[in-house]
């Protein structure tokens, strides 16, 4: 018997999620999580060890993979499609991966603006710009910026999620 959460529960696991990501984004990791219950943690270790890992709700490791050296990776989402997007503060743009083997696939999305958390809305990428002060949105598809400051003046801003409702949420 599978059992499915009502959008209450999703909401609040949701919320939990973001905030718990915004607060280990301090320390210097990111997290996602898919369908699957599968999480998605980058970790930024001043371009020694830039590596994004992938584990199992229960906390088994289901690998993971080097990211550019140098980039430190932040912000992590996944697409409908099971695509990783990693946040790179240094690079800084966004590069989407196949988060099964860790290939690059296409061009870096636009001259992002550091982003420091991300979050996937069908094709468009949202990512905060944590030195940058802004909020800005991602065409995945063609990589273009579609707004560079669609929530503008928030103080270093960390992490963006969505709930069930599609309500944007920002920290």
């Amino acid at each position: 018997m599978k059992i499915i959460p009502s959008k209450k529960q999703t909401e609040i696991r949701l919320r939990t999620l973001s905030l718990f990501a915004a607060l280990i984004a301090l320390i210097g990791i990111s997290l996602c999580e898919n369908a699957r219950a599968q999480i998605y943690v980058a970790t930024a270790d001043n371009g020694a060890a830039d590596r994004v890992f992938a584990y199992n709700a229960n906390g088994s490791a289901l690998g993971g993979f080097t990211t550019i050296t140098g980039n430190n990776p932040y912000g992590v989402a996944l697409d409908g499609a099971g695509n990783l997007y990693v946040g790179n503060l240094n690079g800084p743009n966004i590069l989407k991966y196949n988060a099964l083997t860790g290939v690059i696939l296409g061009n870096p999305l636009g001259a992002a603006n550091q982003p420091f958390g991300l979050a996937v809305s069908g094709n468009i990428i949202y990512g905060a710009g944590y030195n940058t002060n802004i909020v800005s949105k991602y065409n995945a598809t063609t990589g273009a910026v579609i707004t560079n400051n669609l929530i503008g003046g928030i103080a270093t801003p960390t992490a963006v999620a969505f709930d069930g409702s599609g309500k944007l949420y920002v920290v």
